[in-house]
């Protein structure tokens, strides 16, 4: 029809077109919502990891894009030790990367599926606990 615009793909909601601002001459990035198509390619791609390294990257997901093996045993209240075997499947299937000190997701986009995973009402609560755990574990370091 002559005068409509052709339409190339899908429309981008406003939100998303304001998701990214400038502060201080930094680009920022508001937090959005994997399209549920890459959201699921990538989460169909490590259903194959064991159930306890699923649980254990839901826990991880939660602490961010990088997060120490003793952080974590505060989301799940697990042993560092059992974590740590639990996560070498996360690490030989490239989905963790280790480098000494920290993990870390290989790709942001991994963990921001593996957390919006997460049923909406299970993420607060979930935030929550490890902020509280490690607000104690600082305390009893003398750390403020």
């Amino acid at each position: 029809m002559p005068g409509t615009p052709a339409v190339t793909g899908p429309r981008r909601e406003p939100a998303q077109e304001d998701a990214i601002t400038t502060v201080d001459g930094r680009a920022e990035v508001a937090e959005t919502e994997l399209p549920p198509t890459l959201r699921l390619t990538i989460l169909r791609r490590v259903r194959f990891l064991p159930e306890t390294t699923l649980q254990a990257l839901w826990s991880a997901s939660i602490l961010g894009s990088g997060f120490s093996l003793t952080d974590l045993a505060t989301v799940p209240g697990r042993p560092a030790v059992d974590l740590s075997a639990v996560l070498g499947e996360a690490i030989r299937a490239r989905v963790l990367e280790d480098d000494g000190a920290r993990l870390r997701f290989r790709h942001e986009l991994i963990r921001d599926a593996i957390y919006q995973d997460l049923a909406g009402s299970v993420r607060g609560p979930c935030t929550a606990k490890p902020a509280s755990g490690l607000r104690g574990r600082r305390r009893s370091r003398g750390m403020p």
